[in-house]
C-alpha cells in the first residue's frame, strides 16, 4: 500500500512539475529574412539552425529592391538570433 501512494505521489509531482516548466513564456520568434535569392524556397519550408529544425517559413515577398524578404517563424533554444547573423538558402 505504501509503494502504491509513493507512486501516485511521484505521479503528481512529477505532472505538476511538468505543468509548471511548460506554462513559461511562448518561445517563439518571427524574423524576416533578406536574401539576394531565395530559389527553392517556399511557404512551409524547414528553417535549420546549425543543422537542426527550428521553425518553419511563413511568408515570401519581393520588396522595393527586387529581393526577396522571407518571414521566418522558429521556436526552441536556438530561437534567438543577434542582429549580425547571416542566413543562406541552401537545397537539401
Amino acid at each position: 500500500m505504501r509503494r502504491i501512494v509513493f507512486t501516485l505521489a511521484m505521479l503528481t509531482l512529477c505532472a505538476a512539475a511538468l505543468l509548471v516548466a511548460s506554462a513559461g513564456a511562448d518561445d517563439k520568434h518571427t524574423y524576416r529574412i533578406e536574401f539576394d535569392n531565395a530559389f527553392g524556397v517556399v511557404s512551409g519550408s524547414e528553417v535549420r539552425v546549425a543543422g537542426v529544425v527550428a521553425g518553419a517559413v511563413k511568408q515570401l515577398d519581393v520588396n522595393a529592391a527586387k529581393r526577396a524578404e522571407i518571414t521566418v517563424e522558429v521556436s526552441g533554444p536556438l530561437s534567438t538570433f543577434h542582429e549580425d547573423a547571416t542566413c543562406s538558402a541552401e537545397p537539401q
